[in-house]
């Protein structure tokens, strides 16, 4: 009995060391796992920067598939960060493609203002001695709120029952009826943004409309659900409107505008057609620009037809720029109708750095010239960096103006 209660007894030692032992080794693989996952919160919190970017970067807003509206895999403008030209611009300065590295620091927005000081200054000098005699601005203060749409005077039903945008018989144009009012009589610099693919994903659309200053322009794809609603928000929130007339691009059918797309393989009336029922998808817009159309933007022949109906629809357009050899601008001055045309995607790479700089060349663009158009996504860190540079436009002498406020409306 002894000497099996002896040998009972060693072999149960053993058993509980291997439990304490056990033990010992969960609670350090516990505190081991503690310790990993506190340093992963700590890097996260350092990096959270690279962690937006990255994820701006590779979910795009016109990816979100939403009810009632198609896939449209492709609507991204060339990639290339070299400024963008057109016929009637100035020479730009040409840049690198190469993005630098975040920890190198962004451009400073106020470097060449120091070259090119922009002071208000009192035209009247005031004695001590004397009362100060306040000068007059204006008579009344400038009102901020659009016409609400429809207006019955630019307004017509056509054959197939849709209703368009027309030229009113007292003179009205629609693109001035539907605009945001504006101070022209201002000599500062003007700066205009379009964010483009509105529409399409409901969490941007309507962080664009609520979050965006409302002298920044939207431009809604024809193909939205609840366009008219979505414009109507948008006009009400101070923004003006465009819509984004889907065109061939050169790289077709590889890259599909999607249905109801302007053509060069269809017939002129067909693609009349196809433009009505896009301009019949909503009211109250100014004006129309293109969404991709490399191809179709620089084909003569379509091009004066198409910019033939604006003039007699009362439109504006704005030249994307998604070609250097689209015939927007030379078109529209041979037909009267007033022309934007895009001098710098902003956030084809989505970073802050560079999106700083695209936002600073637009600066310096508008400065040398009086101004500039910028046309940008509706990504997050893109609403982000807006904000925070339309915040210093005060301090540098320069003003954010819809789309309408920089149209030329040259004629030959």
């Amino acid at each position: 009995m002894l000497a099996t209660t002896m040998t009972d007894n060693k072999t149960d030692r053993p058993t509980g060391k291997k439990k304490l032992l056990t033990a010992k080794s969960i609670a350090c693989g516990f505190i081991l796992y503690c310790v990993v996952m506190i340093g992963i919160l700590v890097w996260g919190s350092m990096n959270k920067d690279k962690a937006i970017e990255t994820i701006a970067l590779y979910t795009p807003a016109y990816m979100v598939d939403i009810s009632g509206a198609p896939k449209i895999e492709q609507n991204t403008p060339p990639v290339s960060d070299t400024p963008i030209t057109a016929p009637t611009h100035d020479e730009v300065i040409p840049e690198s493609t190469s993005e630098t590295s975040e920890d190198e620091s962004a451009p400073s927005a106020s470097d060449d203002m120091a070259s090119n000081p922009q002071t208000e200054t009192s035209e009247m000098s005031v004695e001590p001695t004397e009362p100060v005699q306040e000068t007059e601005i204006s008579a009344e203060p400038l009102s901020y709120d659009l016409t609400p749409a429809p207006v019955d005077a630019v307004s017509e039903k056509n054959e197939q029952g849709l209703i368009l945008p027309r030229r009113a018989k007292d003179g009205r144009v629609p693109w001035r009826v539907y605009s945001r009012p504006f101070n022209t009589k201002s000599q500062k610099p003007r700066i205009s943004i379009i964010i483009s693919d509105m529409g399409l994903s409901t969490n941007s659309t309507e962080k664009a409309i609520a979050e965006l200053p409302p002298e920044i322009t939207l431009a809604f794809v024809p193909y939205a659900g609840n366009l008219d609603e979505w414009v109507k928000k948008s006009r009400e929130a101070g923004h003006e409107v465009l819509l984004s007339i889907p065109m061939e691009p050169e790289t077709y059918p590889k890259d599909d505008p999607g249905p109801n797309a302007l053509l060069t393989t269809l017939s002129k009336q067909e693609n009349i057609n196809r433009l009505n029922w896009a301009l019949s998808r909503a009211t109250g817009y100014v004006g129309i620009m293109n969404f991709m159309g490399s191809r179709y933007t620089s084909n003569t022949d379509f091009m004066a037809d198409l910019l033939e109906k604006m003039y007699h629809r009362g439109l504006m357009i704005v030249d994307a720029a998604s070609s250097t050899d689209s015939v927007i601008p030379s078109l529209s001055r041979i037909n009267g109708v007033p022309y934007s045309v895009n001098d710098r995607y902003i956030d084809n790479i989505a970073s802050r750095q560079s999106i700083d700089k695209q936002l600073k060349y637009l600066e310096d663009t508008a400065v040398r010239r009086g101004y500039a158009i910028g046309i940008a996504f509706p990504y997050p860190i893109t609403f982000e960096q807006l904000n925070k540079w339309v915040a210093s436009l005060k301090d540098k002498n320069i003003e954010l103006a819809p789309i309408t406020a920089v149209a030329s409306e040259e004629i030959e």
